[in-house]
């Protein structure tokens, strides 16, 4: 199953994702997200992953629901807005 859906910070940024459901996960792929203005994109700082079907987000272990799904996209992108505009990378958990 796959749906999009569009998530939008409080400073009013949008991220497009698409999410591809399977008996045991959800995949999360960005279709639309800003630019990274001049900071570094390579996969690691950014927690991407590129594949044959597109860049989905990396995150650490296995996302299940729609709703956890959701959850994680929300982060990914606060994060990624935080990132963008002062440099702090991704937290290590």
């Amino acid at each position: 199953m796959q749906t999009h859906d569009t998530f939008t910070t409080h400073l009013g940024t949008d991220f497009k994702f698409r999410f591809v459901q399977s008996d045991s996960a959800v995949e999360i792929f960005i279709e639309e997200q800003p630019s990274y203005a001049g900071r570094s994109d390579d996969q690691h700082t950014t927690h991407r992953l590129e594949t044959d079907q597109g860049t989905k987000i990396c995150w650490t272990g296995q996302i299940t629901t729609l709703a956890d799904a959701k959850k994680v996209c929300a982060a990914w992108c606060f994060y990624t807005e935080r990132y963008v505009l002062t440099g702090q990378k991704f937290p290590t958990h």
